[in-house]
């Protein structure tokens, strides 16, 4: 008991956060199946002839296309490739113009993998990149060729 009144102000900061990081896990679980049930209602107008419906609901899908995960874009694709044959061009099938734009809004992966520096010396430029063009490295400094210099990309 004597602990919980003397820290009761770090365990009611940590239940706080364990409790925000379940509602962000939460929200982004529900924002994911949102969007599928949004397609999955798309491809029902469209198989039964709502076109008015499926236009508006067609635009919205394609504004949300650019902050959609690549995993998710992929299964767009796949469950439209399903209903349309992507040979054969059909200008008036909105099904077919969301499956031909899904694949061009994948993007390059946000993490892409840290590459190691070229040379020794652009260790100094690769950590710190934001730096003036003419750059003298430690390593030149501890070596004592102060006098060259080096710009990035060489």
């Amino acid at each position: 008991m004597r602990f919980f009144r003397g820290n009761r102000f770090a365990l009611i900061f940590f239940l706080l956060l364990i409790f925000c990081s379940a509602m962000v896990v939460s929200q982004l679980m529900v924002n994911q199946s949102r969007h599928v049930e949004l397609r999955e209602y798309f491809i029902l107008l469209c198989s039964k002839e709502y076109p008015e419906k499926a236009e508006r609901l067609y635009k919205r899908l394609l504004r949300e296309l650019e902050g959609l995960p690549n995993k998710t874009l992929m299964d767009d694709y796949q469950r439209t490739f399903m209903l349309v044959y992507p040979e054969r061009q059909q200008p008036d099938n909105l099904i077919w113009k969301y499956h031909v734009s899904a694949p061009k809004a994948p993007k390059a992966p946000s993490s892409a993998p840290l590459k190691w520096p070229r040379k020794k010396n652009n260790l100094f430029l690769w950590l710190f990149p934001v730096w003036p063009r003419r750059v003298f490295t430690w390593m030149e400094n501890f070596s004592g060729s102060a006098e060259k210099s080096f710009t990035p990309g060489d």
